[in-house]
């Protein structure tokens, strides 16, 4: 088997499947397709069922929709076929000190926003030095993007971060696999799944051609609507360039095609020695995914509600250990005003929290939707799943009228009341 010299791609068309793309691509070859990810999905949710106590309606799920989004637990269900490989957030305070000290010497990440997701993956024999990164990105590139150095890894994952993703490192006890290929083929092959997916295994001088014809026929590498055509599609990131490199100039949309051509971002020329090592305490940094956030608007949530017989104080445990707490009216206030509360402070804390003090987290806006847990004993113990900006929530898989749906028949009770909030 040659390993060393291909890199494994997948480009979405309408199937509307990118996190069978990320997957696959992840792991460097076509071992997944969508019936595969709702099978894992629906283990999941027999999962949760048990877990809590409570019956998922027929035909909901707390893990997929019928757009093909998934959540990142089937990801991980996928993952753990190889090993016991997890995705990790990497806005922990000390995942994200880890990371961006060295992001090159991480295996693979997985990006998300709303219900898009892809990879970025090292790739190659021999040590982290000799490899190389990939970004593979099914949807907005039409072939795999080298990524030149840990330099410009660390400004496309800052950029990400900025653009509302949700970052993910992929760490275990066992390697992503290589790219496997027989030396006797060649060129695209058809994965053998009935979903209609085509995969390539690509030397970097056959992903730089299969660039340069997408973009000589018009297609944008930047670029690309679900259905793989240049119009209406989303927009390429906004690279934020490393301290010392801005000098107040405008951002500049990425140019997809130049990626991997020996180029630094935020630089003109290319560089015969070392990248420098992206720092984690860059307050223009901080300060430019903050005034990314100013352009947002959520509604006050207003005053709290006094102390009263019928108030509770509802504390939220968040991923990163932080905590926030408000009085809500078990009578007058709604689930809707809990999570419009919920998703305005995540607005808020984003605007003020520092890249340095790893504290801050995903914009819950951005997310295909975000699970909070209240504890308690049976009947009292209760798992939402918010999509934001839409009226849906499930109660332990059954769906609520988020808007209607007072807190005291959604099972809060008086006093107080601990919920976790789960990305």
């Amino acid at each position: 088997m040659q390993t060393s010299s291909y890199v494994y791609w997948e480009k979405q068309g309408a199937d509307n499947l990118c996190a069978v793309h990320c997957v696959n691509s992840l792991l460097q070859g076509p071992y997944y397709n969508g019936a595969d990810l709702n099978s894992f999905a629906r283990e999941l949710d027999r999962e949760e069922e048990a877990l809590l106590g409570t019956k998922i309606a027929d035909g909901e799920s707390q893990n997929y929709d019928a757009s093909g989004n998934y959540s990142i637990g089937v990801i991980e269900k996928c993952l753990k076929r190889f090993g016991e490989l997890r995705c990790v957030n990497i806005m922990g305070a000390k995942t994200r000190s880890e990371v961006f000290s060295a992001p090159h010497l991480e295996s693979g990440y997985v990006c998300n926003q709303s219900n898009h997701w892809f990879s970025l993956r090292r790739v190659g024999s021999g040590s982290p030095a000799s490899q190389t990164w990939w970004n593979l990105d099914s949807l907005r590139l039409q072939a795999p993007a080298k990524i030149s150095g840990p330099q410009e890894l660390s400004s496309l994952i800052q950029s990400v971060v900025g653009q509302g993703y949700t970052v993910f490192v992929v760490r275990g006890d066992a390697p992503l696999p290589q790219p496997s290929k027989t030396a006797n083929s060649s060129g695209m092959m058809t994965l053998s799944s009935n979903n209609g997916m085509k995969g390539m295994y690509l030397t970097e001088r056959e992903a730089a051609e299969l660039a340069a014809r997408a973009k000589t026929a018009g297609t944008s590498i930047g670029g690309g609507s679900g259905a793989g055509d240049s119009n209406g599609g989303p927009n390429a990131f906004t690279m934020i360039a490393p301290s010392g490199v801005r000098n107040n100039e405008q951002p500049q949309k990425t140019d997809w095609s130049a990626l991997g051509s020996g180029r630094s971002l935020g630089t003109s020329t290319g560089s015969s020695g070392p990248s420098p090592q992206p720092k984690n305490d860059d307050p223009e940094l901080a300060a430019a995914l903050a005034a990314s956030l100013n352009d947002i608007a959520i509604p006050n949530p207003g005053d709290e509600p006094a102390a009263g017989p019928r108030v509770t104080t509802v504390q939220v445990r968040l991923p990163n250990g932080k905590r926030w707490t408000r009085r809500f009216s078990l009578d007058t206030n709604t689930l809707g005003d809990l999570f419009l509360w919920m998703e305005w402070q995540s607005l808020e804390d984003g605007k003020t929290t520092t890249a340095a003090s790893g504290g801050q987290m995903p914009l819950l806006t951005s997310l295909a939707g975000y699970d909070v847990l209240k504890q308690g004993f049976g009947p009292f113990r209760r798992k939402f799943h918010r999509v934001p900006a839409t009226q849906k929530v499930t109660v332990s898989g059954q769906a609520a009228e988020m808007e209607c749906t007072q807190l005291g028949d959604a099972g809060f009770e008086a006093g107080q009341e601990a919920v976790i909030l789960q990305l």
